[in-house]
């Protein structure tokens, strides 16, 4: 959406009216993140009474609180994502190529992370990084219910840290740069 306005040059109109390009930006994702969250619940919900349906598992209400659970935390971790992307994107301004590295830059996550699960401690420090950077580590774990104390501050430090960090280079990137 964002590098599709780039190029349709639709929020060039808003700056002209006087609005800062950042604030612009971030009010732009705070809508599609609650547009994102609230397609991204649905789902899950209709997901959770499909399979409950067919396997005729009635959710308590501890379970179901699990569940929210785990779907808030993987809804964070994916703000840390796109929060890479739009900054990939404000910066080369061309969808294809930010689609075609974000699509590489998650699935290599979700191949190599559960292929060094077992003895991540004692892996090179590279694979570790890449590893811990990469969203696909925290819902791997949280998807598998292996959900812990570090779990859970892993996922919200990776969402927290990167959209604040995604926020200040976003700033800086388009105070440089020409709409």
């Amino acid at each position: 959406m964002i590098s599709k306005e780039y190029q349709l040059g639709t929020l060039r109109a808003c700056v002209v009216c006087g609005i800062s390009k950042t604030k612009l930006l971030i009010d732009k994702l705070f809508v599609l993140n609650i547009y994102f969250f609230i397609l991204y619940f649905m789902v899950e919900i209709a997901l959770a009474w499909g399979l409950g349906w067919k396997y005729k598992f009635i959710y308590t209400g501890e379970e179901f609180i699990m569940f929210l659970g785990v779907v808030l935390l993987n809804f964070i971790v994916m703000i840390g994502m796109e929060m890479v992307a739009v900054i990939f994107t404000i910066t080369v301004k061309n969808s294809g190529i930010v689609i075609a590295v974000s699509c590489v830059y998650f699935f290599a996550g979700a191949i190599t992370y559960p292929m060094v699960y077992e003895n991540f401690e004692n892996r090179s420090i590279v694979v570790r990084i890449f590893c811990l950077l990469n969203p696909t580590t925290y819902m791997y774990n949280i998807c598998g219910y292996r959900i812990s104390a570090n779990l859970i501050i892993g996922s919200l430090s990776y969402g927290i840290g990167m959209c604040l960090i995604g926020m200040i280079l976003m700033h800086f990137i388009l105070e440089k740069q020409e709409l």
